[in-house]
C-alpha cells in the first residue's frame, strides 16, 4: 500500500494565503459595491462629494475647502461625506452628511442615524465658518 502523501508546511501555508486572499478580494467586492449605492443614492438626493471639489460652483469653492478643513479638525475623513449646498445671501450652508445616512440601514432611521452629519455656515463677507450645527 501507498503511503498516504499529507500537505508539507509549505502547502499548507501557501492553501492558507489563498484562502486569505480570496477572502481579502470577496470583502473589497463588496465593500466597492456598498460605496457604489451609497455614491448612487447620495447623487439621487442631489447631494456632492465633499472631496470633488470639481463639482461645487466656482463660488462656493473657498467654502468648500474650509469645509473640508473643519471636517479634517474634527478628525474625521472628509471622503466619508456628502453635502447639500445651500446658497444664502451672504452665506453658503452645507449640510453635511455621512455616507452611513444613504445605506439601506441608515436610509430608514429618523434623525442623525450616526450623530456625525450637520450643517455648517461659511459667510461670504467674513471669509470664515460661522456656525457649525449637530442635527437631532
Amino acid at each position: 500500500m501507498a503511503p498516504i502523501k499529507t500537505w508539507g508546511k509549505s502547502m499548507r501555508l501557501r492553501a492558507r494565503r489563498a484562502l486569505f486572499f480570496t477572502l481579502i478580494g470577496v470583502a473589497a467586492c463588496v465593500y466597492q459595491r456598498t460605496n457604489d449605492a451609497v455614491a448612487a443614492e447620495a447623487r439621487a438626493r442631489g447631494a456632492i462629494w465633499l472631496p470633488d471639489s470639481g463639482a461645487f460652483p466656482i463660488a462656493a469653492r473657498e467654502a468648500r475647502d474650509s469645509v473640508d478643513q473643519d471636517v479634517r479638525s474634527s478628525n474625521e475623513n472628509p471622503r466619508d461625506y456628502y453635502v447639500v449646498l445651500e446658497d444664502k445671501d451672504s452665506a453658503f450652508v452645507f449640510h453635511v452628511i455621512h455616507r452611513n445616512a444613504f445605506t439601506a440601514e441608515g436610509y430608514r432611521t429618523l434623525g442623525n442615524p450616526g450623530g456625525i452629519s450637520g450643517s455648517i455656515t461659511f459667510d461670504r463677507r467674513q471669509h470664515r465658518i460661522t456656525e457649525r450645527l449637530l442635527e437631532q
